[in-house]
């Protein structure tokens, strides 16, 4: 058990690493602890820890708005895939313009983590 100084010098930490980045004391704990109680260490945890996190989100938003692009400029839709990893959890076919399957894609890969097959009608060559 801590003594109540080392607690507080530990609360002091916390507050510090809160106060310079806006982190939860959650956050400021969890990276306290894996950087063994250097104050330093953790401000750097948690810049890496949410620099990461911005990572994900702008991978995630570079994937559908590169899937909404491809629903809107196709022909006319005729299916749509929902797949969670290579596994088909639900497929719907459809008959709809590219911008309300851009819309439909967008909203499915917002909301869950699957990714969304759109199969388009292929081009009539004349």
């Amino acid at each position: 058990m801590a003594f109540p100084h080392e607690e507080r010098h530990r609360l002091e930490q916390a507050d510090e690493i809160i106060s310079r980045l806006g982190a939860t004391y959650t956050e400021a704990k969890e990276a306290l602890d894996s950087a063994e109680g250097d104050t330093l260490g953790a401000l750097a945890l948690v810049e890496q820890k949410r620099a990461a996190a911005e990572e994900d989100y702008a991978g995630l938003a570079a994937r559908i708005a590169k899937a909404a692009v491809e629903a809107a400029t196709s022909e006319c839709v005729t299916a749509v895939r929902f797949k969670l990893g290579r596994s088909l959890l639900r497929e719907l076919p459809v008959t709809m313009t590219g911008v309300l399957a851009a819309a439909i894609v967008c909203g499915a890969m917002l909301v869950t983590h699957c990714t969304v097959e759109v199969e388009r009608t292929k081009p009539e060559m004349t």
